[in-house]
């Protein structure tokens, strides 16, 4: 008995559904295929630049795979050395395999920048606006018998110190991927 994971991936699809989606879109490349008009030699283009493709996507994921699993075990200086070595020898890494990992990791922190940013926008703004009454919630400290520290404040600076550990956290590795 075989269990199947289903873990949400790009675009919201399950592995099971994206497998469900590239078999259904290969049969109509399959019947488009068979139904056109390609001579031999355009047929053979196409087949090599989907083997092409194909090859490339298992070659990127097991390449840098492999490095990842160098770097969570725990081994002295001189056998990481020579791990590296091993995996730089039976997985070559070229220069474009580098940038695209490199520019997929600068767009995740540039994205958790721009959240840390917004969080901080929406915190500032739910502190300065005025709220109506009923969402002001509860009082904690009075200053006068009008005004006061809310519990909405509490929440907001809350807010606040998240999205500048989220802004610190991004500027510090987007400079330390630079650096490199």
């Amino acid at each position: 008995m075989e269990e199947t994971k289903q873990t949400t991936t790009l675009f919201g699809l399950s592995t099971t559904e994206q497998k469900a989606h590239v078999t259904h879109k290969l049969n109509e490349l399959i019947v488009l295929l068979q139904s056109s008009s390609l001579n031999h030699q355009d047929k053979e283009h196409i087949r090599q630049q989907f083997d092409k493709a194909i090859a490339d996507m298992l070659s990127s994921s097991k390449n840098i795979q492999a490095y990842r699993e160098m770097d969570k075990e725990a081994t002295s200086r001189e056998e990481m050395l020579d791990n590296l070595e091993l995996l730089l020898s039976q997985h070559p890494l070229d220069s474009k395999l580098s940038r695209k990992y490199l520019h997929l990791s600068r767009m995740k922190y540039i994205f958790q920048l721009c959240m840390g940013l917004a969080m901080i926008t929406l915190g500032l703004s739910m502190i300065f606006l005025p709220a109506p009454p009923y969402f002001e919630m509860f009082t904690i400290i009075y200053f006068t018998t009008d005004d006061g520290f809310t519990l909405m404040d509490l929440i907001s600076l809350i807010i606040v110190f998240c999205g500048v550990y989220l802004t610190i956290n991004a500027l510090i590795k987007i400079r330390a991927l630079r650096a490199s």
